[in-house]
């Protein structure tokens, strides 16, 4: 794709009024929750364009369709249960179907995927830190339980939390119109981390190296820092600037660093 192609799409996601993701792009569909928002909430008519994105890299420009009557009517298109958009995991539940106005696009899932692994803090402010790495285009999120994490979680907790964090990004990808949707890991041990992370990943550090040009991965630990034993795990160390900066400030700032990179890097291999 051109670099004018790629500007004219961009233009288009902006220019629509919203985007939501949908299961089938073939068939736009929302669910009630989002026929409201859409409506309701940012009074949406039938001649405003909302982009229906699968979260996968397709999205389309569509229009609303005729408002349903009535969920107990039977029209509409039905959820599946265990389909992964949409904050409502009811099976049957009646969906709106969306009128499509053009073509199927497909966004190629960016090279060198970034992730960014953050130890849990205390409140909402995970949910927060998951809502601007989402914007910032972060493309894998793990929250993290280390040694010096407040925060402890049972399984269910785990499962509910993660949950939670997904539909956060959700939201935050339909507003910052992102077509490929972050992937949001549960809760994840800083032992088990190091197993799925590359080893040129590095842990936020006061006093550490410069962002490798290796790097795509970037932990970064609680307020109270790195155990020992979790700083001598064999990964190098990432200086975030001279200032001391709270657990979810520093996950945007490795966030900032590592897109910057990468696309210094991406612009410098399409020779621009």
């Amino acid at each position: 794709m051109t670099a004018g192609e790629t500007r004219a799409r961009l233009d288009e996601l902006r220019r629509a009024a919203t985007l939501v993701y949908v299961d089938d792009v073939e068939a736009p569909a929302v669910d009630a929750t989002d026929a409201h928002h859409l409506r309701h909430t940012l009074r949406l008519g039938p001649s405003e364009t909302v982009v229906a994105c699968d979260g996968l890299g397709s999205w389309r420009a569509c229009r609303l369709a005729a408002p349903v009557t009535s969920p107990a009517s039977g029209t509409g298109v039905r959820r599946r249960r265990g389909d992964k958009h949409g904050p409502s995991e009811t099976a049957g539940s009646v969906l709106e179907p969306l009128e499509p106005v053009g073509p199927i696009l497909c966004d190629a899932r960016p090279d060198q995927p970034v992730t960014v692994a953050f130890a849990i803090t205390k409140g909402d402010r995970p949910e927060w830190t998951v809502q601007k790495l989402t914007e910032l285009g972060v493309d894998e999120i793990v929250p993290l339980v280390t040694a010096r994490t407040i925060v402890r979680l049972g399984p269910e907790e785990l499962q509910r939390r993660a949950g939670r964090l997904r539909r956060v990004a959700r939201e935050a990808g339909s507003q910052c119109r992102r077509t490929h949707l972050p992937a949001v890991h549960e809760p994840t041990s800083f032992a088990l981390a190091l197993t799925r992370l590359p080893r040129s990943a590095q842990l936020a550090e006061p006093g550490g190296e410069a962002l490798c040009p290796t790097t795509t991965a970037v932990l970064v630990g609680p307020e109270g820092g790195w155990d020992p034993a979790e700083l001598a795990c064999g990964l190098g160390t990432l200086d975030l600037g001279p200032t001391v900066l709270r657990a979810d400030t520093a996950a945007l700032v490795a966030a900032v660093l590592l897109g910057a990179q990468r696309a210094e890097q991406l612009r410098r291999a399409a020779g621009q």
